[in-house]
């Protein structure tokens, strides 16, 4: 399964917010912190609110935070924002005989496609959140040092 820019990005712009979190991050920030244009960080914020991932909050105190919890946030909702995953459950149900006959590429690429769908619906933000906490990377250290640009 391969991800466009725009999902890779969402799922970028969406850590940064969840690691800053509860504080509300401009789209200006998030933009220096992964090295995008404004304009594309919008974008790519304009996705994740129409996805239901964050919320916008206008006024000179506004930014954008995450739109629920972080549990309740996947990975696989996030790329939902970006992309029709429906298209691979598609791709399974039209595909499963090649040439009249069983064909086991189907077989084998239907297991690695739910192994991953599973594995991007139990990974929450949170779970990021605690990944990074791990090895030691703050919001205030990706604001600094731009950590997280240097790993994308």
């Amino acid at each position: 399964m391969w991800l466009s820019v725009q999902s890779n990005y969402g799922l970028h712009v969406s850590v940064v917010m969840a690691l800053s979190h509860p504080k509300k991050m401009s789209a200006i920030e998030i933009s220096r912190i992964l090295g995008l244009s404004r304009p594309f960080t919008l974008k790519i914020l304009r996705l994740l609110k129409n996805g239901g991932i964050v919320r916008a909050i206008r006024g000179k105190d506004g930014g954008f935070t995450p739109a629920k919890r972080l549990c309740e946030i996947t990975l696989f909702e996030i790329i939902l924002s970006f992309e029709d995953l429906n298209k691979y459950e598609r791709y399974k149900q039209r595909q499963s005989r090649c040439f009249s006959i069983e064909c086991p590429m189907h077989s084998f690429w239907s297991d690695i496609t739910d192994q991953i769908f599973s594995k991007l619906k139990s990974t929450t933000l949170q779970t990021l959140v605690d990944f990074y906490a791990q090895k030691g990377v703050t919001h205030d250290e990706l604001r600094k040092n731009q950590w997280f640009q240097k790993t994308a």
